[in-house]
């Protein structure tokens, strides 16, 4: 992630942002929809000179470290077909990803992001993206070495050697012949 500091080196240009594309899901009154979003940082949408249809856009340097309040701008497309354009969801907390996660606003309708063809729903601080990514490595440890002390104690547990669920160092691949993480 980058800081104010680049930022200030940035003479060529207005001004410079960051974003980073995710997949998810996002939970709002008991339902799970997939939710693609970005990670950016708190000066992208005023680096975009963009303005909010409703609510408020992430400012200057908000959010850009882990801690706080999450919170998310939803695209105006998503929260039409989400939420029928309900201007009461400003302000409520949806999960992202499990993730408690405040709405603070709805994009310009006319704002579809920078990349052509990809439908971006919500946009976060970069410091959720952070905290999400810590949050999924410390599981897979916990995880990792669960697997590694069965492993270790197959013959205690009744186990044979070889039937011990396996174990791989990459957290997408975590797998076992009789048991799942």
């Amino acid at each position: 992630m980058y800081t104010g500091s680049e930022r200030s080196r940035a003479d060529v240009f207005e001004d410079l942002f960051a974003f980073d594309t995710r997949g998810g899901g996002l939970t709002a009154n008991a339902r799970t929809t997939s939710f693609v979003y970005q990670g950016v940082t708190g000066n992208y949408f005023t680096g975009l000179q963009l303005r909010p249809h409703a609510g408020r856009m992430l400012t200057p340097g908000e959010g850009e470290y882990p801690g706080g309040e999450a919170i998310v701008v939803l695209s105006y497309q998503f929260w039409q077909r989400r939420f029928g354009g309900d201007p009461s969801v400003v302000g409520t907390i949806v999960r992202v990803d499990g993730v408690p996660t405040r709405v603070i606003g709805i994009t310009p309708k006319n704002f579809f992001g920078l990349y052509h063809g990809l439908a971006v729903e919500g946009y976060v601080p970069l410091g959720f993206i952070s905290m999400r990514e810590k949050v999924e490595r410390q599981r897979f440890n916990c995880a990792a070495d669960a697997v590694r002390e069965v492993q270790e104690r197959a013959d205690e547990f009744g186990v044979e050697r070889d039937r011990a669920p396996c174990f791989e160092r990459d957290p997408r691949r975590v797998r076992g012949e009789s048991s799942r993480l």
